[in-house]
């Protein structure tokens, strides 16, 4: 025997959740990566709501691509930080704890984000150290699902240190970053940029140079941003996303 619904009792009826799709994005660099994605987790979850984002940072401070290679193949080393944002505005940091090859193990991801800043004369010469971490990130990954990798850029340090070669001018740096941005892309996977450091430098030409927390940007000589962390490569990364 069946009984007829009225409209008011179907319309009482609660819907059926939709499952919202997923990104979930690893980050590896030092405080550069830090400086500028630390933002990210909270404006995510306001502006795009409708997607669920796991957001993760292994992060050791000052390193390059080549000591983070060296770093992944040491059974010893372990992340300064090893930090998460699932489906979160807020960051849970993990001091000491986690070794790449665990990250790789335990975490899924869609797209990796590896930060080459080319300070040094020496480190823009070919992609060998990006091309190496991109393999063992391959090659020890357990999610199961392909990979996409997309390079970060930040500037490096304004300050002229000949002892190291850093170059000091802003239209310098722009140079070397722009030609680092064309390096990545033409001998790697990587399948686009996210340019902080080219936005960064652009900014200083404007009256965006006057942001900041000290009123300039780079205020510390060595990360060049709006203060710390950045909002504007946090808006740099926004929009790539």
């Amino acid at each position: 025997r069946c009984r007829v619904i009225n409209r008011s009792e179907l319309q009482s009826v609660p819907a059926e959740p939709e499952s919202k799709p997923t990104l979930s994005i690893l980050f590896v660099g030092n405080s550069l990566t830090q400086d500028g994605i630390a933002y990210l987790p909270y404006m995510l979850k306001n502006y795009y709501p409708e997607v669920t984002f796991n957001i993760y940072m292994w992060y050791i401070g000052g390193k390059n691509m080549g000591e983070h290679y060296s770093n992944f193949t040491s059974v010893s080393k372990v992340a300064d930080i090893f930090s998460i944002a699932e489906n979160s505005e807020g960051w849970t940091n993990y001091r000491n704890s986690m070794p790449m090859s665990s990250v790789l193990a335990y975490y899924k991801f869609d797209i990796v984000c590896l930060q080459e800043y080319f300070n040094k004369k020496d480190s823009y010469t070919d992609c060998t150290d990006w091309n190496n971490c991109k393999d063992y990130i391959l090659n020890n990954y357990k999610g199961g699902n392909e990979l996409t990798f997309i390079s970060l850029f930040h500037a490096p340090a304004r300050k002229a240190d000949s002892s190291i070669g850093i170059i000091g001018t802003v239209d310098e740096i722009y140079e070397r970053t722009k030609a680092g941005n064309a390096l990545i892309l033409k001998n790697t996977v990587s399948e686009d940029i996210i340019p902080f450091g080219i936005a960064v430098y652009k900014a200083l030409d404007t009256d965006l140079k006057n942001l900041g927390d000290k009123g300039q940007l780079s205020p510390d000589n060595i990360h060049t941003q709006e203060g710390l962390p950045c909002l504007l490569q946090t808006y740099v990364a926004l929009c790539w996303i």
